[in-house]
């Protein structure tokens, strides 16, 4: 991992209607375009995003493996169906391990579009920043100017320029609790302050080592002092000074690419209409992907691109048995898709299917992070280690990876290792229980490793086994009630949906699957914990709880 290398950065220095012909794509090894736009803006767009990703690249801060899918509709109408952020010329967003860049071109494209690609680029290179350092940093770097010899940093922005003249700064502690909610001022006032610690002679030395402090886990609180010298309230009383005499630099410039050796392949409206479903889906408009997806399965019925919409658009609606149909009738028919194989091998339960996902597309995340906690629970630490460094790779501010990279680090005895995830681990936590499982991983792997001797195998008689269960559910543990005698767990079934009350009457006989952390003990109270319960049907008494790994999908 590269959790330093952003310090090199630094220094440097109609609904539904149906789609039309008009739909083009352009692609290259790291940026996927769909636009309506026409030709001349594809490769405007994909030129620039091109020469940052060199620009990245040679700060060894590269984005990501997985190219990013980038849609420019040509007006903000357009990009307005999709529900996108009515406040914003362009977003960034992820989903599915999918990341997507949305913008219009009746904007100052070249520069919101570099925004967001800076963003992506963030995300995938070093731990969470500060929102006005991510969003700073985001404007700052967006101005580039790259000709034959020379790359020009730091030219100013003229909107922030004059929201700086005309309105209230927001002081020090709004600055660093400060999120794009509190308006345009945010946005002005991050890149003027990122402008100034990265190019004034008294600030940039400092500029670094901030980033090494917090990815160290440090708070900005205290980082801030101690990489520049002074607090926050002293920058911004220089600030205001520094505005008035701020200039560009001007530096060597990387090679540029040459994007005309990349075709354009203009669309058929089915495939347009299913590129546009996906946005749909990925910004949460089921109404307007289920239209687009209905629409292109009707005129091309025996396509496994259309099945595999039809899957997506019944998981999106909480249809299960519907989606694993029609995904099984995609890749029946000859569909190789990652996602696909990834969204059957979840429905089914079928971890076998998520080698198939990583024969498509090496580079699935989500894949590599479930087989590294496969090979966890079987004890083959070495591969499963191997997987979970892999998915950090690619999505390095996951904290469910970090976890379990923690513990397989752990479980095989590299204790020095585990506690570096688990440091990892604490910078990422954002919740209590988040921060209750980063202890428990520290604590984890402080224990000196338990050496067992090897035995002879022995014939254990079958009145000292754990009892067995006759029954089995999968679902949701809702509740631990500790008050009642013996203790009751409330279950809840998704398939039929059921509500079941089970019963703990020895917990010393209760074998627990995949209980992570330092300890195995359930919480009384209020649950949400997906799990596989083993029971006998007579007695209601539980004998088996394997708890169920989750993925979060961003």
């Amino acid at each position: 991992m590269r959790w330093g290398t952003l310090c090199v950065l630094v220094v440097i220095a109609a609904q539904a209607s149906p789609a039309s012909s008009t739909w083009l794509r352009i692609s290259s090894p790291t940026i996927e375009i769909f636009t309506d736009a026409g030709e001349k803006t594809a490769r405007s767009v994909l030129r620039r995003f091109e020469t940052l990703h060199r620009v990245f690249d040679d700060a060894h801060l590269a984005p990501s493996a997985v190219p990013a899918r980038v849609f420019v509709f040509a007006s903000r109408r357009e990009y307005l169906e999709y529900e996108i952020d009515s406040a914003a010329a362009g977003v960034y967003h992820s989903a599915d391990g999918r990341d997507l860049i949305v913008t219009y071109e009746e904007t100052d494209l070249r520069r919101v579009a570099s925004h967001e690609y800076l963003h992506m680029a963030m995300r995938h290179s070093s731990a969470p920043l500060p929102d006005w350092l991510d969003e700073g940093l985001a404007d700052f770097y967006s101005t580039i100017a790259i000709d034959a010899s020379r790359m020009r940093v730091g030219a100013v922005i003229p909107p922030h320029l004059s929201l700086l003249a005309t309105q209230r700064w927001l002081n020090a502690e709004e600055m660093a609790l400060g999120t794009p909610a509190d308006g345009p001022i945010f946005y002005a006032e991050s890149w003027a302050l990122v402008h100034m610690l990265i190019l004034a002679p008294n600030w940039k030395n400092g500029m670094p080592e901030f980033v090494r402090l917090l990815n160290d886990g440090q708070s900005q609180d205290d980082a801030f002092p101690k990489a520049f010298g002074k607090p926050m309230e002293n920058a911004l009383q220089e600030l205001r000074r520094y505005l008035r005499g701020s200039r560009e630099i001007t530096l060597p410039a990387p090679p540029v690419e040459d994007v005309e050796t990349y075709p354009a392949t203009h669309l058929a409206p089915f495939d347009a209409d299913f590129a546009l479903a996906d946005l749909a889906l990925a910004t949460r408009r089921t109404d307007l992907a289920r239209s687009l997806i209905l629409q292109a399965a009707k005129t091309n019925p025996q396509s496994p691109a259309a099945a595999a919409g039809l899957g997506s658009l019944a998981l999106a609606e909480d249809r299960k048995d519907d989606a694993r149909r029609e995904f099984a009738r995609a890749i029946a028919m000859g569909y190789r898709n990652a996602s696909t194989y990834f969204e059957l091998a979840m429905l089914n339960n079928d971890h076998a299917l998520l080698e198939n996902v990583l024969g498509v597309d090496p580079n699935f995340a989500d894949a590599h992070f479930l087989l590294g906690v496969d090979a966890t629970d079987a004890g083959n630490f070495a591969p499963a280690i191997e997987h979970l460094r892999q998915a950090l790779a690619i999505e390095p501010r996951r904290f469910d990876y970090w976890h379990a990279l923690g513990y397989a680090q752990a479980k095989a005895g590299d204790r020095r290792t585990a506690a570096e995830s688990a440091r990892r681990l604490a910078i990422l936590s954002s919740t209590p229980e988040q921060e209750k499982m980063a202890a428990a991983l520290t604590l984890l792997a402080s224990e000196s490793p338990v050496v067992h001797e090897k035995k002879p195998d022995v014939i254990t008689p079958a009145s000292w086994q754990n009892r067995k269960g006759d029954r089995s559910a999968e679902g949701t543990l809702t509740w631990v009630n500790c008050d009642s005698s013996p203790v009751r767990l409330a279950f809840t079934t998704e398939a039929p949906p059921a509500t079941i009350e089970l019963k703990v009457r020895n917990p010393s006989q209760v074998e627990l699957l995949n209980a992570e952390g330092a300890s195995t003990t359930l919480d009384c109270g209020e649950q949400a914990r997906p799990v596989l319960v083993e029971y006998d049907a007579e007695t209601m008494e539980v004998t088996r709880i394997e708890f169920r790994h989750v993925i979060i999908k961003r």
